[in-house]
């Protein structure tokens, strides 16, 4: 995205740093007569030229409050704001070594600045580096080093001054060669609350910076795949115990026909610690930009499954992987911005519960809200997957078997479950059963006629595609109130491997009377249902399907 905006950036970047530093310029110029000579004027220009500047950190801290971090506008403007400071730092060198009295003092100043940047580059990072690599995966470092590190900023920062550098480029050296993301990047980071800014109360601005979250862009969806085309899907992958049941899910819609080739985008979602700048970027097997060890050897695990999946499947399966470094309560625009660039109709998330342990409540606060966020914002179609032992049925793709259930009341996200299940029906390792389940006329008020009318057309079309495919199974059940619609579901315990349903389906009465019993407002009512631990067995996954929410 940012190597299309290379101009934007250059533009922004140029033009925001000459604008003031001309202004600034001149003003000093034109009041250096009232100083009547007690200051240099080549200081009165490297002050001004200083002033000019908003330093990086600053424009990263605004962003951030702004929730705008990993929105395209956010991300030209850190870029346009790192240019800026590139510019600063070397207008400022260039300066300084040209005015020296003498051109011997020149090149001392040029040989300095040099010196300074092979010492951090040379000696400090790998000693850096190798602290790093001796702390023992998931530790935190000990805090003689951390605080070695910042005395040593310091003293960066005092040689630069005294060498007649800006003293900042000593600490922006040292802020260069360290290691992002934990356990130094981190470690020495204190736990501060955020304040959001005040124009966030007065206006949204992700609804006009963002870019996907424009409605009209909103119109991709399982329904309006083609059967016979390539179908491509997100799935976001927040640990490794996420990978099993993935999958799984992606071979049960693998058709294993080149005619309707599968292509998944794999993004290890990692969160934004110790770090300024948020990325999106295809994993090379060997990225150093996502930090500590941790995190690139777990995405190395998780990719290569993925990859190992491509080559030894029978189907056409291409996999695509990403790694993404962002905070939790942004990252969600750079996973609608990848879909609305990609022109994908599906993005598959784990449940939060699924991999976090009880004790990181946090964390799954964060991933849950995550999962909201994209729900809300998305450009197509968001699945939820519960994974409860789909892992155990993928040990070898030869003996693949997967059964699945379709809970079909009605409405767009129940007709997104059924498109889903309409692919899956072309893979001979899948049995399906369609449960649809219809209201009583009296009981029946909440589906519109023309809602009902494209509810029949998509299953009439399951019905023709699979008239004569004996691994579909077909039923229609009628009830009359919610209590009848707890039996059916019911019905479905320890039957079927998973299940698949929409968030919001066209049982408004069963709804109403369920929502203040409902824990988890993400899955829908039937969906939180089906979650439950309480109410069902453990064994069968969920999948919550939820159609682009702009376009309803």
């Amino acid at each position: 995205m940012l190597l299309k905006s290379t101009r934007k950036i250059w533009t922004l970047g140029v033009s925001s740093y000459l604008a003031p530093l001309l202004v600034s310029v001149i003003f000093s110029l034109l009041m250096r007569q009232q100083f009547n000579n007690c200051v240099n004027e080549s200081k009165m220009l490297f002050v001004s030229a200083s002033l000019s500047v908003t330093y990086f950190p600053v424009v990263a801290q605004f962003i951030e409050e702004l929730d705008l971090l990993t929105t395209e506008f956010g991300l030209l403007t850190l870029s346009s704001s790192m240019l800026i400071q590139m510019m600063s730092i070397s207008t400022f060198i260039i300066g300084v070594t040209a005015t020296r009295e003498t051109y011997i003092m020149s090149f001392a100043y040029f040989l300095g600045v040099c010196g300074t940047v092979v010492v951090a580059v040379f000696i400090i990072r790998p000693v850096v580096q190798e602290i790093i690599n001796r702390t023992p995966e998931g530790k935190s470092i000990h805090e003689f080093f951390v605080i070695a590190i910042l005395i040593g900023t310091l003293i960066m920062a005092f040689v630069t001054d005294y060498l007649w550098m800006d003293f900042l480029l000593g600490a922006f050296l040292m802020g260069l060669i360290i290691p992002d993301g934990p356990p130094l990047g981190c470690d020495g980071l204190g736990q501060f609350p955020e304040i959001s800014s005040i124009e966030y109360i007065f206006y949204n601005p992700r609804s006009r910076l963002a870019g996907p979250y424009s409605k009209t862009k909103c119109t991709r969806a399982l329904q309006s795949t083609p059967q016979e085309a390539e179908l491509r899907a997100i799935t976001c992958i927040y640990e490794e115990d996420n990978v099993p049941g993935m999958l799984a899910l992606l071979e049960a819609v693998n058709q294993k026909a080149a005619i309707s080739p599968l292509c998944a985008y794999v993004i290890h979602v990692i969160e934004l610690v110790g770090r300024t700048t948020p990325i999106l970027m295809p994993y090379k097997g060997d990225d150093k930009d996502l930090g500590h060890n941790s995190s690139s050897s777990s995405s190395s695990r998780i990719m290569h499954a993925f990859i190992n999946y491509s080559n030894n499947t029978l189907g056409h399966v291409t996999i695509q992987p990403f790694s993404m470094v962002a905070p939790f309560k942004t990252m969600h625009n750079f996973v609608c911005n990848l879909a609305e660039d990609r022109h994908v109709p599906f993005i598959i998330v784990p449940f939060h519960e699924n991999q976090i342990p009880t004790d990181f409540v946090v964390q799954q606060t964060l991933i849950q809200d995550f999962n909201v966020q994209l729900q809300e914002h998305a450009p197509c179609t968001v699945g939820i997957l519960l994974d409860r032992g789909l892992r155990c049925q993928i040990k070898l793709l030869d003996s693949f078997t997967c059964k699945v259930a379709v809970f079909f009341v009605g409405g767009v996200d129940d007709r997104e479950a059924l498109a889903l299940a309409i692919r899956m029906s072309a893979n001979p390792n899948v049995n399906i059963t369609l449960l649809r389940i219809k209201y009583s006329t009296n009981d029946h008020k909440g589906i519109k006629i023309n809602e009902s009318q494209l509810d029949d057309l998509l299953v009439n079309e399951f019905v023709e595609k699979n008239v004569n495919n004996s691994r579909v199974v077909i039923r229609e059940e009628v009830v009359n109130n919610s209590l009848q619609m707890l039996n059916v579901i019911h019905s479905l315990r320890n039957k079927h491997d998973f299940v698949m349903v929409g968030k919001k389906s066209g049982a408004t009465q069963f709804e109403q009377e369920m929502m203040e019993w409902v824990k988890y407002p993400e899955l829908g009512a039937i969906g939180d249902l089906l979650a439950s631990t309480d109410f069902y067995d453990k064994k069968m996954s969920v999948l919550v399907l939820q159609h682009c929410k702009s376009v309803r």
